[in-house]
């Protein structure tokens, strides 16, 4: 069996060999092809050692990963990042869907990470991460978000999304005017999101609170702007209200407006 190459990018001495040393005692189907915290090394080696794995420092010596990462071909590979400031880009890796640890790491983090990378080696989406990653770490830029359905990794921005909704397996979230399987559970999502305007209306549904134009309090149900209907849970209401902004918003009886039900999903 082909043996995984992993390459350790790392400035901090002790952490490498200490992440060398676990790497080593807990995989015997990994060769780690080398140690190094420079760009400059790192790119060199990467083309001449060719890595399926990079553990990958945010913070190097010459610059920053983010740095290393707009700089290589990434198809064939997968990033785990590793920073000793959780905050320092965690929400747009978090984003990207790429792995991250903290340093000093937990050896249970680490190989946890590192088996997950290999699982997942052959699904070819981290230039899709990269690119998202890349894309959010610029102010200017809409924030997007990695999403994968089925095979096919894609990237929406967040004001695209209009809902999601718990399903058994995972969630389905619509995106303008289409529905998408993914196989994540909602509430890895929820805590992402929420700095963004978006909100459990429902135990079952996470909503854009920009993208509501009404509220029917006796239907318990919200209307959404592309015309779909839903399911309000009244103790979530104050919240809601608290939060939406409430121009041009229609509340209590409406005028019914033809809409795409929902509860297909339900």
């Amino acid at each position: 069996m082909k043996k995984t190459r992993l390459l350790i990018i790392e400035d901090d001495h002790f952490l490498a060999q200490l992440a060398n040393q676990i790497i080593a005692q807990s995989f015997n189907n990994i060769t780690v092809t080398g140690i190094t915290g420079s760009i400059r090394e790192a790119e060199k080696k990467i083309a001449s050692g060719h890595p399926d794995i990079l553990l990958l420092d945010v913070e190097l010596n010459d610059g920053t990963a983010f740095e290393l990462l707009s700089r290589i071909d990434c198809n064939n590979m997968k990033i785990i990042f590793m920073s000793a400031h959780e905050e320092y880009a965690l929400e747009a890796i978090a984003f990207s869907s790429i792995d991250f640890i903290t340093k000093p790491f937990d050896i249970n983090d680490l190989i946890g990470a590192i088996m997950k990378a290999q699982e997942e080696m052959n699904d070819h989406d981290t230039p899709k991460q990269i690119e998202t990653l890349i894309n959010n770490l610029s102010p200017h830029n809409d924030i997007r978000l990695y999403l994968k359905s089925g095979q096919k990794p894609f990237s929406v921005t967040i004001d695209e999304l209009i809902w999601a909704q718990s399903v058994p397996g995972g969630s389905i979230f619509k995106i303008n005017q289409q529905c998408y399987f993914i196989d994540m559970p909602l509430r890895r999502y929820e805590l992402l999101l929420a700095p963004y305007a978006f909100l459990r209306c429902h135990s079952h549904y996470l909503i854009n609170t920009n993208r509501i134009v009404g509220i029917e309090k006796d239907q318990e149900r919200l209307l959404m702007d592309n015309h779909d209907y839903i399911p309000l849970e009244l103790r979530r209401l104050c919240r809601l209200k608290n939060q939406i902004n409430p121009s041009g918003l229609k509340t209590e009886r409406m005028i019914k407006q033809p809409a795409l039900e929902t509860h297909i999903f339900s």
